[in-house]
Parts: structure tokens; sequence; C-alpha cells
């Protein structure tokens, strides 16, 4: 991106290159203008063009909620049975595979300043 939007508006995309998600305070992302077409006095702050084009802060923003903060992780359990993780708060779907391929599929709410144990069995 070379820090400019449609009609020489700063592109936030680049200007605040999601630095917010790293801060433990951050809990939403507010964005006043989906469209540039019908936009608060017709500033270029949309995600997308007026004939719903995507702009490059759009597709940043789609990379990182889709790409680096979104939890999908793989992995196996230890000898007990368990298996830690790290990821974003809010629902989770969890699936589990058994060694005879026995599946089971949760949905989990990862809490902030939740214990955020969970217990999820093959049936």
């Amino acid at each position: 991106m070379d820090g400019q939007a449609d009609g020489g508006a700063p592109d936030h995309g680049q200007i605040q290159r999601g630095n917010g998600q790293a801060h433990p305070a951050v809990q939403a992302l507010t964005w006043r203008d989906f469209s540039d077409h019908g936009a608060w006095q017709r500033a270029a702050a949309g995600l997308v063009r007026p004939d719903m084009t995507p702009k490059p802060v759009y597709q940043r923003l789609l990379e990182l909620v889709k790409g680096r903060w979104w939890t999908n992780l793989t992995g196996v359990t230890n000898a007990q049975g368990e298996f830690t993780a790290r990821a974003f708060y809010g629902r989770q779907r969890v699936e589990i595979e058994g060694p005879s391929g026995r599946k089971n599929v949760q949905e989990i709410d990862w809490q902030r300043g939740g214990l955020n144990r969970f217990e999820i069995g093959l049936r």
C-alpha cells in the first residue's frame, strides 16, 4: 500500500496497521462507513469504493481478521489427553478426532478473565 486511498485521503489501513489488536484492552474495532457511497461529508473513509470494489484497507483488514487474528490450531493431546492452546476470546468451534477416526465438534466460549478450561470427549 502506498499510504493513499481513493481521492487522496490517507489509507487508514496503512496508518494504523492493525497495532491495536496486540493490546489486551482492545475488545472491538469500529469503522464509520463500509462504503464511500453516501459516506458522511463525502469522505473517502469506507472500506470499499462507491462501486463496491474493495480498497487496499479492506484487503488488509480481511487478512488480519481471517488470518492473524483468527484462531486456527492443530495439535495432539499429551499422555493425559490434554491439549493446551492460546485462542482469541469469543465463540470457538473445536473439533477433536480419536485414533479410530471418531470425531466430536463442539462450540466453546473463551472469556476474558475466565479460567477457560474445557473438557471435550468422544462419544
